[in-house]
Protein backbone atom coordinates (compact mmCIF):
# COMPACT_ATOMS: atom_id res chain seq x y z
CA UNK A 1 0.00 0.00 0.00
CA UNK A 2 2.12 2.87 -1.23
CA UNK A 3 5.88 3.20 -1.26
CA UNK A 4 8.34 2.80 1.57
CA UNK A 5 7.14 3.19 5.15
CA UNK A 6 3.54 4.23 5.63
CA UNK A 7 4.16 7.67 4.18
CA UNK A 8 6.65 9.38 1.95
CA UNK A 9 8.61 11.74 4.16
CA UNK A 10 10.00 14.74 2.36
CA UNK A 11 12.55 17.07 3.83
CA UNK A 12 11.64 20.73 3.79
CA UNK A 13 13.78 23.58 5.00
CA UNK A 14 11.63 26.18 6.68
CA UNK A 15 12.82 28.84 9.09
CA UNK A 16 16.35 27.45 8.69
CA UNK A 17 15.31 24.22 10.34
CA UNK A 18 15.33 20.78 8.69
CA UNK A 19 11.99 19.12 9.32
CA UNK A 20 9.91 16.33 7.83
CA UNK A 21 6.33 15.95 6.83
CA UNK A 22 4.37 13.26 5.06
CA UNK A 23 2.83 15.22 2.24
CA UNK A 24 4.55 18.46 1.36
CA UNK A 25 5.82 17.09 -1.87
CA UNK A 26 7.70 18.17 -4.95
CA UNK A 27 7.29 15.31 -7.36
CA UNK A 28 6.75 14.77 -11.06
CA UNK A 29 3.41 16.06 -12.30
CA UNK A 30 1.18 13.33 -13.66
CA UNK A 31 -2.09 14.95 -14.58
CA UNK A 32 -4.84 12.63 -15.71
CA UNK A 33 -8.03 13.66 -17.49
CA UNK A 34 -11.22 14.44 -15.65
CA UNK A 35 -14.63 12.99 -16.25
CA UNK A 36 -17.13 10.44 -15.08
CA UNK A 37 -16.50 6.80 -15.96
CA UNK A 38 -19.10 4.05 -15.89
CA UNK A 39 -21.71 6.46 -14.56
CA UNK A 40 -25.35 5.51 -14.06
CA UNK A 41 -27.78 7.84 -15.82
CA UNK A 42 -30.38 7.09 -13.16
CA UNK A 43 -29.63 7.00 -9.45
CA UNK A 44 -32.26 5.27 -7.36
CA UNK A 45 -32.50 4.21 -3.73
CA UNK A 46 -31.94 0.50 -3.20
CA UNK A 47 -30.85 -2.13 -0.74
CA UNK A 48 -30.60 -1.30 2.95
CA UNK A 49 -32.00 2.20 2.78
CA UNK A 50 -31.51 4.53 5.70
CA UNK A 51 -34.19 6.99 6.77
CA UNK A 52 -31.50 9.63 7.06
CA UNK A 53 -31.83 10.53 10.73
CA UNK A 54 -28.77 12.73 10.43
CA UNK A 55 -26.43 13.64 13.24
CA UNK A 56 -29.28 15.32 15.11
CA UNK A 57 -30.96 11.92 15.31
CA UNK A 58 -27.69 10.22 16.31
CA UNK A 59 -28.60 7.22 14.19
CA UNK A 60 -26.03 7.66 11.44
CA UNK A 61 -22.51 8.99 11.00
CA UNK A 62 -22.13 9.91 7.35
CA UNK A 63 -18.86 11.88 7.22
CA UNK A 64 -15.41 12.12 8.70
CA UNK A 65 -16.11 14.15 11.87
CA UNK A 66 -19.81 13.34 11.78
CA UNK A 67 -21.83 15.32 9.26
CA UNK A 68 -21.32 17.80 6.44
CA UNK A 69 -20.56 20.57 8.95
CA UNK A 70 -17.54 18.50 10.15
CA UNK A 71 -18.30 19.25 13.80
CA UNK A 72 -18.09 15.97 15.71
CA UNK A 73 -19.99 17.29 18.74
CA UNK A 74 -23.34 15.67 19.42
CA UNK A 75 -26.07 15.55 22.03
CA UNK A 76 -27.75 12.25 22.85
CA UNK A 77 -30.97 11.26 24.60
CA UNK A 78 -30.88 11.01 28.42
CA UNK A 79 -31.74 7.31 28.05
CA UNK A 80 -28.32 6.64 26.55
CA UNK A 81 -25.02 6.85 28.43
CA UNK A 82 -22.77 9.72 27.41
CA UNK A 83 -20.17 7.13 26.40
CA UNK A 84 -20.70 3.37 26.24
CA UNK A 85 -18.53 1.28 28.56
CA UNK A 86 -15.17 0.47 27.02
CA UNK A 87 -14.40 -2.68 29.01
CA UNK A 88 -14.76 -5.07 26.08
CA UNK A 89 -15.66 -4.42 22.45
CA UNK A 90 -18.97 -5.87 21.32
CA UNK A 91 -17.23 -7.00 18.15
CA UNK A 92 -14.06 -6.55 16.12
CA UNK A 93 -14.25 -6.67 12.32
CA UNK A 94 -10.89 -8.13 11.38
CA UNK A 95 -11.45 -10.49 8.44
CA UNK A 96 -13.30 -10.43 5.14
CA UNK A 97 -16.11 -12.83 4.12
CA UNK A 98 -13.63 -15.50 3.03
CA UNK A 99 -11.45 -15.24 6.13
CA UNK A 100 -8.63 -13.02 4.93
CA UNK A 101 -7.28 -10.72 7.67
CA UNK A 102 -7.97 -6.99 7.42
CA UNK A 103 -5.47 -4.39 8.57
CA UNK A 104 -5.47 -0.62 8.70
CA UNK A 105 -2.29 1.32 8.03
CA UNK A 106 -3.48 4.90 8.53
CA UNK A 107 -5.53 6.92 11.09
CA UNK A 108 -8.65 7.00 8.91
CA UNK A 109 -12.21 6.77 10.19
CA UNK A 110 -15.45 4.96 9.43
CA UNK A 111 -18.97 6.02 8.46
CA UNK A 112 -22.26 4.36 9.37
CA UNK A 113 -25.87 4.17 8.24
CA UNK A 114 -28.65 2.50 10.26
CA UNK A 115 -27.57 -1.01 9.30
CA UNK A 116 -23.87 -0.98 8.47
CA UNK A 117 -20.45 0.48 9.13
CA UNK A 118 -18.17 1.29 6.16
CA UNK A 119 -14.39 1.54 6.03
CA UNK A 120 -11.40 1.29 3.72
CA UNK A 121 -8.73 -1.17 4.84
CA UNK A 122 -6.04 -3.48 3.47
CA UNK A 123 -6.54 -7.10 2.46
CA UNK A 124 -3.65 -9.05 0.91
CA UNK A 125 -1.62 -5.83 0.54
CA UNK A 126 -4.36 -4.13 -1.51
CA UNK A 127 -6.88 -1.49 -0.46
CA UNK A 128 -10.55 -2.53 -0.15
CA UNK A 129 -13.75 -0.71 0.66
CA UNK A 130 -16.01 -2.77 2.91
CA UNK A 131 -19.41 -2.95 4.55
CA UNK A 132 -19.67 -4.30 8.12
CA UNK A 133 -22.89 -5.44 9.78
CA UNK A 134 -23.57 -3.08 12.71
CA UNK A 135 -25.14 -5.85 14.80
CA UNK A 136 -22.64 -8.68 14.33
CA UNK A 137 -19.42 -7.11 13.03
CA UNK A 138 -19.42 -9.45 10.04
CA UNK A 139 -17.85 -8.01 6.89
CA UNK A 140 -20.61 -8.44 4.31
CA UNK A 141 -18.64 -7.35 1.27
CA UNK A 142 -15.16 -6.08 0.48
CA UNK A 143 -14.28 -4.75 -2.95
CA UNK A 144 -10.86 -3.67 -4.26
CA UNK A 145 -10.26 0.04 -4.80
CA UNK A 146 -7.10 1.79 -6.05
CA UNK A 147 -4.37 1.96 -3.42
CA UNK A 148 -4.19 5.26 -1.56
CA UNK A 149 -1.58 7.75 -2.72
CA UNK A 150 1.13 8.45 -0.08
CA UNK A 151 -0.84 6.19 2.29
CA UNK A 152 -3.56 8.82 2.46
CA UNK A 153 -5.98 8.50 5.40
CA UNK A 154 -9.07 9.78 3.62
CA UNK A 155 -12.36 8.57 5.11
CA UNK A 156 -15.27 7.70 2.77
CA UNK A 157 -18.65 9.47 2.87
CA UNK A 158 -22.22 8.17 2.68
CA UNK A 159 -24.82 9.67 0.38
CA UNK A 160 -27.96 8.38 2.06
CA UNK A 161 -30.31 9.66 -0.64
CA UNK A 162 -28.86 7.33 -3.27
CA UNK A 163 -27.42 4.68 -0.91
CA UNK A 164 -23.95 5.32 -2.24
CA UNK A 165 -20.61 5.01 -0.45
CA UNK A 166 -18.19 7.52 -1.97
CA UNK A 167 -14.51 6.60 -1.70
CA UNK A 168 -11.66 8.97 -2.59
CA UNK A 169 -8.40 7.17 -3.25
CA UNK A 170 -5.41 7.93 -5.47
CA UNK A 171 -6.85 10.14 -8.25
CA UNK A 172 -10.26 8.45 -8.19
CA UNK A 173 -13.61 9.35 -6.68
CA UNK A 174 -15.75 6.20 -6.72
CA UNK A 175 -19.44 5.82 -5.95
CA UNK A 176 -20.19 2.29 -4.68
CA UNK A 177 -23.66 0.84 -4.15
CA UNK A 178 -24.06 0.06 -0.46
CA UNK A 179 -26.11 -3.02 -1.41
CA UNK A 180 -23.21 -4.99 -2.87
CA UNK A 181 -20.19 -2.70 -3.36
CA UNK A 182 -20.59 -2.55 -7.12
CA UNK A 183 -19.50 0.64 -8.87
CA UNK A 184 -22.26 3.13 -9.59
CA UNK A 185 -19.91 5.76 -11.04
CA UNK A 186 -16.21 6.63 -11.05
CA UNK A 187 -14.43 9.91 -11.73
CA UNK A 188 -10.77 10.67 -12.32
CA UNK A 189 -9.30 13.87 -10.91
CA UNK A 190 -6.37 15.81 -12.31
CA UNK A 191 -4.29 15.05 -9.19
CA UNK A 192 -4.48 12.47 -6.38
CA UNK A 193 -6.25 12.99 -3.06
CA UNK A 194 -4.09 12.94 0.07
CA UNK A 195 -5.66 12.86 3.56
CA UNK A 196 -8.76 14.86 2.53
CA UNK A 197 -12.24 13.40 3.02
CA UNK A 198 -15.23 14.31 0.83
CA UNK A 199 -18.39 16.10 1.87
CA UNK A 200 -21.84 15.61 0.30
CA UNK A 201 -24.92 17.83 0.31
CA UNK A 202 -28.47 16.58 0.90
CA UNK A 203 -30.57 19.75 0.67
CA UNK A 204 -30.06 20.96 -2.91
CA UNK A 205 -33.04 19.16 -4.45
CA UNK A 206 -32.13 17.38 -7.69
CA UNK A 207 -28.63 18.94 -7.69
CA UNK A 208 -26.83 17.48 -4.72
CA UNK A 209 -23.06 17.51 -4.93
CA UNK A 210 -19.86 15.99 -3.53
CA UNK A 211 -16.87 18.25 -2.81
CA UNK A 212 -13.23 17.15 -2.45
CA UNK A 213 -9.76 18.69 -2.70
CA UNK A 214 -6.78 17.16 -4.47
CA UNK A 215 -3.05 17.21 -3.76
CA UNK A 216 -0.95 19.08 -6.34
CA UNK A 217 2.20 17.27 -7.39
CA UNK A 218 5.09 19.72 -7.44
CA UNK A 219 6.19 22.35 -4.96
CA UNK A 220 4.67 25.18 -7.00
CA UNK A 221 1.39 23.39 -7.71
CA UNK A 222 -2.02 24.76 -6.87
CA UNK A 223 -4.64 22.57 -5.26
CA UNK A 224 -8.21 22.46 -6.47
CA UNK A 225 -11.67 22.08 -4.99
CA UNK A 226 -13.87 19.79 -7.12
CA UNK A 227 -17.66 19.92 -7.30
CA UNK A 228 -19.00 16.52 -8.43
CA UNK A 229 -22.60 15.68 -9.28
CA UNK A 230 -24.14 12.82 -7.26
CA UNK A 231 -27.78 13.05 -8.39
CA UNK A 232 -29.61 11.59 -11.37
CA UNK A 233 -29.25 13.23 -14.78
CA UNK A 234 -32.09 15.54 -15.84
CA UNK A 235 -31.97 17.47 -19.07
CA UNK A 236 -33.01 20.78 -17.48
CA UNK A 237 -32.89 20.40 -13.69
CA UNK A 238 -29.51 18.66 -13.50
CA UNK A 239 -27.74 18.25 -16.86
CA UNK A 240 -24.84 16.23 -15.42
CA UNK A 241 -24.24 12.50 -15.17
CA UNK A 242 -23.59 11.08 -11.71
CA UNK A 243 -19.86 11.43 -11.09
CA UNK A 244 -19.40 14.27 -13.57
CA UNK A 245 -17.22 17.18 -12.47
CA UNK A 246 -19.51 20.22 -12.49
CA UNK A 247 -16.70 22.67 -11.77
CA UNK A 248 -13.32 22.93 -10.08
CA UNK A 249 -11.82 25.97 -8.41
CA UNK A 250 -8.15 26.83 -7.94
CA UNK A 251 -7.10 27.45 -4.37
CA UNK A 252 -3.90 29.20 -3.27
CA UNK A 253 -0.89 26.88 -3.33
CA UNK A 254 -0.76 23.48 -1.63
CA UNK A 255 -3.73 21.41 -0.49
CA UNK A 256 -3.25 18.33 1.67
CA UNK A 257 -5.79 16.99 4.14
CA UNK A 258 -8.14 19.91 3.38
CA UNK A 259 -11.53 18.29 3.91
CA UNK A 260 -14.34 20.69 2.92
CA UNK A 261 -17.34 21.41 5.14
CA UNK A 262 -20.84 22.34 4.04
CA UNK A 263 -23.83 24.19 5.50
CA UNK A 264 -26.84 26.01 4.04
CA UNK A 265 -25.74 26.21 0.43
CA UNK A 266 -22.13 27.15 1.14
CA UNK A 267 -19.02 24.97 1.01
CA UNK A 268 -16.03 25.99 3.14
CA UNK A 269 -12.48 24.83 2.49
CA UNK A 270 -8.95 25.69 3.62
CA UNK A 271 -5.54 25.36 1.98
CA UNK A 272 -1.94 25.35 3.12
CA UNK A 273 -0.94 28.21 0.83
CA UNK A 274 2.37 28.59 -0.99
CA UNK A 275 5.41 26.61 0.15
CA UNK A 276 7.20 29.85 1.00
CA UNK A 277 6.09 31.85 2.77
CA UNK A 278 3.66 29.37 4.27
CA UNK A 279 0.39 31.23 4.85
CA UNK A 280 -2.87 29.33 4.64
CA UNK A 281 -6.25 30.56 3.50
CA UNK A 282 -9.91 29.66 4.06
CA UNK A 283 -12.52 30.07 1.30
CA UNK A 284 -16.30 30.02 1.01
CA UNK A 285 -17.96 29.02 -2.28
CA UNK A 286 -21.56 28.91 -3.47
CA UNK A 287 -22.35 25.19 -3.50
CA UNK A 288 -25.37 25.73 -5.76
CA UNK A 289 -23.27 27.09 -8.65
CA UNK A 290 -23.72 24.91 -11.74
CA UNK A 291 -21.26 26.53 -14.13
CA UNK A 292 -20.07 27.12 -16.65
CA UNK A 293 -16.72 27.59 -14.96
CA UNK A 294 -15.90 27.84 -11.28
CA UNK A 295 -17.67 30.29 -8.99
CA UNK A 296 -15.87 33.30 -7.56
CA UNK A 297 -15.25 32.77 -3.83
CA UNK A 298 -17.88 34.38 -1.63
CA UNK A 299 -14.96 35.36 0.59
CA UNK A 300 -11.34 34.48 1.26
CA UNK A 301 -9.53 34.69 4.59
CA UNK A 302 -5.72 34.74 4.73
CA UNK A 303 -4.18 33.52 7.95
CA UNK A 304 -2.74 36.29 10.11
CA UNK A 305 0.03 33.88 11.17
CA UNK A 306 2.69 32.40 8.91
CA UNK A 307 1.11 28.96 9.07
CA UNK A 308 -0.72 26.77 6.59
CA UNK A 309 -3.98 24.89 7.02
CA UNK A 310 -3.40 21.17 6.37
CA UNK A 311 -6.68 19.91 7.80
CA UNK A 312 -10.40 20.34 7.46
CA UNK A 313 -12.64 23.15 8.60
CA UNK A 314 -15.84 22.88 10.61
CA UNK A 315 -18.83 25.19 10.79
CA UNK A 316 -21.24 25.71 13.66
CA UNK A 317 -23.64 28.48 14.66
CA UNK A 318 -22.69 30.85 11.87
CA UNK A 319 -18.95 30.45 12.46
CA UNK A 320 -16.12 28.59 10.71
CA UNK A 321 -13.16 27.10 12.59
CA UNK A 322 -9.75 25.93 11.34
CA UNK A 323 -6.42 24.95 12.91
CA UNK A 324 -3.03 25.37 11.26
CA UNK A 325 0.18 23.34 11.16
CA UNK A 326 3.69 24.73 11.54
CA UNK A 327 7.03 22.99 11.10
CA UNK A 328 8.79 24.52 14.09
CA UNK A 329 8.01 26.17 17.40
CA UNK A 330 6.47 24.85 20.60
CA UNK A 331 2.94 23.85 21.58
CA UNK A 332 1.75 27.34 20.68
CA UNK A 333 3.60 27.64 17.37
CA UNK A 334 0.49 27.31 15.17
CA UNK A 335 -2.96 28.89 15.51
CA UNK A 336 -6.67 28.17 15.56
CA UNK A 337 -9.08 30.70 14.06
CA UNK A 338 -12.78 31.49 14.34
CA UNK A 339 -14.32 33.24 11.32
CA UNK A 340 -17.72 34.70 10.50
CA UNK A 341 -19.36 32.21 8.14
CA UNK A 342 -21.06 34.94 6.09
CA UNK A 343 -18.23 37.44 5.67
CA UNK A 344 -15.04 35.50 6.50
CA UNK A 345 -14.08 38.16 9.04
CA UNK A 346 -11.79 36.90 11.79
CA UNK A 347 -13.46 36.82 15.19
CA UNK A 348 -10.38 35.54 16.97
CA UNK A 349 -7.07 33.78 16.42
CA UNK A 350 -5.48 31.81 19.25
CA UNK A 351 -1.98 30.31 19.45
CA UNK A 352 -2.28 26.50 19.42
CA UNK A 353 -0.36 23.31 18.80
CA UNK A 354 0.13 22.13 15.20
CA UNK A 355 -2.76 20.08 13.82
CA UNK A 356 -4.16 18.38 10.74
CA UNK A 357 -7.39 17.60 12.56
CA UNK A 358 -10.63 19.56 12.38
CA UNK A 359 -11.51 21.66 15.45
CA UNK A 360 -14.35 20.32 17.58
CA UNK A 361 -16.84 22.92 18.81
CA UNK A 362 -19.28 22.62 21.71
CA UNK A 363 -21.61 25.24 23.14
CA UNK A 364 -18.86 27.02 25.05
CA UNK A 365 -15.53 25.41 24.09
CA UNK A 366 -13.32 24.61 21.12
CA UNK A 367 -11.12 21.51 21.31
CA UNK A 368 -8.10 20.83 19.10
CA UNK A 369 -6.40 17.43 19.00
CA UNK A 370 -2.87 18.38 18.04
CA UNK A 371 0.88 17.99 18.31
CA UNK A 372 3.51 15.56 17.09
CA UNK A 373 6.22 13.73 19.05
CA UNK A 374 9.28 15.91 18.56
CA UNK A 375 10.24 18.97 16.53
CA UNK A 376 9.41 21.17 19.54
CA UNK A 377 5.92 19.70 19.90
CA UNK A 378 4.09 16.87 21.66
CA UNK A 379 0.70 15.13 21.21
CA UNK A 380 -2.12 16.59 23.28
CA UNK A 381 -5.60 18.11 23.30
CA UNK A 382 -6.03 21.83 23.88
CA UNK A 383 -9.21 23.65 24.93
CA UNK A 384 -10.23 27.24 24.18
CA UNK A 385 -13.16 29.46 25.08
CA UNK A 386 -15.52 29.49 22.12
CA UNK A 387 -16.54 33.12 22.36
CA UNK A 388 -13.10 34.68 22.81
CA UNK A 389 -10.48 32.06 21.88
CA UNK A 390 -8.98 32.34 25.36
CA UNK A 391 -6.72 29.37 26.12
CA UNK A 392 -8.18 27.14 28.84
CA UNK A 393 -5.94 24.11 29.20
CA UNK A 394 -3.49 21.70 27.60
CA UNK A 395 -4.25 18.08 28.45
CA UNK A 396 -0.65 16.81 28.51
CA UNK A 397 0.71 19.80 30.41
CA UNK A 398 -2.07 20.52 32.88
CA UNK A 399 -2.77 16.90 33.84
CA UNK A 400 0.92 16.25 34.49
CA UNK A 401 1.99 15.21 37.97
CA UNK A 402 5.77 14.81 38.12
CA UNK A 403 5.63 11.82 40.45
CA UNK A 404 9.32 10.95 40.20
CA UNK A 405 10.40 14.62 40.19
CA UNK A 406 12.68 14.19 37.17
CA UNK A 407 11.22 17.17 35.33
CA UNK A 408 9.98 15.07 32.39
CA UNK A 409 6.50 13.92 31.40
CA UNK A 410 6.82 10.17 31.87
CA UNK A 411 4.12 7.61 30.97
CA UNK A 412 1.49 7.44 33.68
CA UNK A 413 2.16 10.96 34.94
CA UNK A 414 -0.23 12.70 32.52
CA UNK A 415 -3.21 11.93 30.32
CA UNK A 416 -1.76 10.63 27.07
CA UNK A 417 -4.32 11.41 24.36
CA UNK A 418 -4.69 13.38 21.16
CA UNK A 419 -2.30 14.26 18.38
CA UNK A 420 -2.15 16.02 15.02
CA UNK A 421 -3.83 13.17 13.07
CA UNK A 422 -6.35 11.96 15.68
CA UNK A 423 -9.84 13.41 15.21
CA UNK A 424 -11.84 13.62 18.47
CA UNK A 425 -15.53 13.21 19.24
CA UNK A 426 -17.60 15.06 21.88
CA UNK A 427 -20.77 13.55 23.38
CA UNK A 428 -23.13 15.45 25.69
CA UNK A 429 -26.12 14.07 27.60
CA UNK A 430 -27.94 15.36 30.70
CA UNK A 431 -25.34 18.08 31.11
CA UNK A 432 -22.36 15.72 30.98
CA UNK A 433 -19.80 16.43 28.26
CA UNK A 434 -17.30 13.78 27.29
CA UNK A 435 -14.39 14.00 24.87
CA UNK A 436 -13.45 10.73 23.11
CA UNK A 437 -10.09 10.66 21.33
CA UNK A 438 -7.30 8.26 20.44
CA UNK A 439 -3.68 8.41 21.55
CA UNK A 440 -0.51 8.10 19.49
CA UNK A 441 0.74 4.49 19.46
CA UNK A 442 4.09 4.05 21.16
CA UNK A 443 5.31 2.11 18.13
CA UNK A 444 4.40 4.96 15.75
CA UNK A 445 4.69 8.24 17.67
CA UNK A 446 4.62 10.47 14.57
CA UNK A 447 0.94 9.79 13.96
CA UNK A 448 0.95 8.19 10.51
CA UNK A 449 -0.57 4.92 11.76
CA UNK A 450 -3.91 4.11 13.43
CA UNK A 451 -4.36 4.72 17.12
CA UNK A 452 -4.42 1.61 19.30
CA UNK A 453 -5.96 3.23 22.39
CA UNK A 454 -9.17 5.18 22.99
CA UNK A 455 -9.45 7.66 25.87
CA UNK A 456 -12.50 9.35 27.43
CA UNK A 457 -11.93 12.79 28.97
CA UNK A 458 -14.16 15.06 31.04
CA UNK A 459 -14.77 17.87 28.54
CA UNK A 460 -15.85 20.23 31.34
CA UNK A 461 -12.52 19.88 33.14
CA UNK A 462 -11.15 23.20 34.39
CA UNK A 463 -7.50 22.32 33.80
CA UNK A 464 -6.57 22.21 37.48
CA UNK A 465 -8.88 19.99 39.52
CA UNK A 466 -8.51 16.24 39.57
CA UNK A 467 -7.67 13.68 36.91
CA UNK A 468 -9.70 14.31 33.72
CA UNK A 469 -9.42 10.82 32.23
CA UNK A 470 -12.61 8.81 32.81
CA UNK A 471 -12.09 5.62 30.80
CA UNK A 472 -9.89 3.99 28.19
CA UNK A 473 -9.75 1.00 25.87
CA UNK A 474 -6.91 -0.62 23.98
CA UNK A 475 -6.86 -1.92 20.43
CA UNK A 476 -8.27 1.02 18.45
CA UNK A 477 -8.85 4.75 18.70
CA UNK A 478 -8.72 6.54 15.32
CA UNK A 479 -11.50 9.03 14.42
CA UNK A 480 -14.26 7.53 16.60
CA UNK A 481 -17.77 7.55 15.10
CA UNK A 482 -21.00 7.56 17.13
CA UNK A 483 -24.42 6.14 16.25
CA UNK A 484 -27.33 5.05 18.48
CA UNK A 485 -25.15 5.01 21.57
CA UNK A 486 -22.42 2.95 19.92
CA UNK A 487 -18.84 3.98 19.17
CA UNK A 488 -17.04 2.60 16.13
CA UNK A 489 -13.31 3.20 15.74
CA UNK A 490 -10.34 1.94 13.72
CA UNK A 491 -7.25 0.19 15.04
CA UNK A 492 -4.30 -1.50 13.32
CA UNK A 493 -6.04 -4.89 13.25
CA UNK A 494 -9.68 -4.05 12.65
CA UNK A 495 -12.75 -1.93 13.33
CA UNK A 496 -13.87 -2.02 16.99
CA UNK A 497 -17.44 -1.49 18.22
CA UNK A 498 -18.38 -0.48 21.78
CA UNK A 499 -22.05 -0.58 22.76
CA UNK A 500 -24.27 0.44 25.68
CA UNK A 501 -25.48 -3.00 26.77
CA UNK A 502 -28.98 -3.86 25.64
CA UNK A 503 -29.16 -1.25 22.89
CA UNK A 504 -29.22 -2.51 19.30
CA UNK A 505 -26.64 -0.70 17.12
Amino acid sequence: MGPGPHCVVLLVVLNHRLTSRCVLAALVHAAIGTGALAADTSVVAEGTASSGLGIGGVGVWTHYAGGPDRNAAIRVLPSLPAVPPLDTPEWIADEDPIGRPISFLTPSGVVADEHSVYAVGTIDFADHAMRINRLTGDVEWAVPVPDAFYDSWSTPVLDLATNTLIVTTDDSVIGLRVLDGSTRWQTTLAEPVVNASPVVTSDLGPRDRCFITDFPLGASGTGQLYCINIDAFHETDNPHLPGAIVWKADLIGQTSGNSPAYADGTVYVACAGPVTPVQGSVFAFDATHSGPGAPTPLWRYDNTDDAGFFGGVCTDGGEVFASSYTFSGDEFGANTVCLDAVTGAQKWSAPSNRADTTPLVTRDRVFVSSGIAGFGSFPTVQAFDRATGTFLWDLAVDSWDDINTNGERDPGEFVDAGGWTLQPLAITTTGKARLVVGSMPASAPFGFEPSDRLVVIDASWDGTSGWPQLDEATGAGSAPAFADGWIFTVGPDGVYAYGPGGVTP
